[in-house]
């Protein structure tokens, strides 16, 4: 009889125990990037995989204002965490933060 009980309760534990995974919200970030120079695109980037793997995107940007150049872009569905952005005019890169289910605002010059 106690081994049983001992049974049943080993059971109710683990099924306490065992918690549902469940998907982390993303978030996004929106850039905007000052230049003295005409730019074409950029790519990002995970802190981890800068300069070792390809980057998550590369897209190109359309300028809002001239000279100085101005570009605004919006990255979304990111998971949280620490990522880098590299502009295509030389080594223009910049480290920034995505929290989960919100929306960060950065400026870089």
């Amino acid at each position: 009889m106690k081994a049983k009980a001992l049974f049943f309760i080993f059971l109710l534990g683990t099924f306490i125990g065992c918690k549902k995974d469940e998907a982390q919200p993303t978030g996004s970030a929106k850039i905007t990037y000052t230049s003295n120079q005409s730019i074409s695109g950029y790519s990002l980037f995970t802190e981890q995989t800068y300069d070792r793997a390809p980057a998550l995107r590369s897209e190109t940007l359309a300028q809002i204002s001239s000279p100085p150049y101005v570009y605004q872009l919006i990255v979304d569905d990111l998971n949280t965490g620490t990522y880098i952005i590299a502009f295509t005019n030389g080594n223009a890169r910049f480290t920034f933060q995505i929290t989960g289910g919100k929306q960060r605002e950065y400026s870089f010059r």
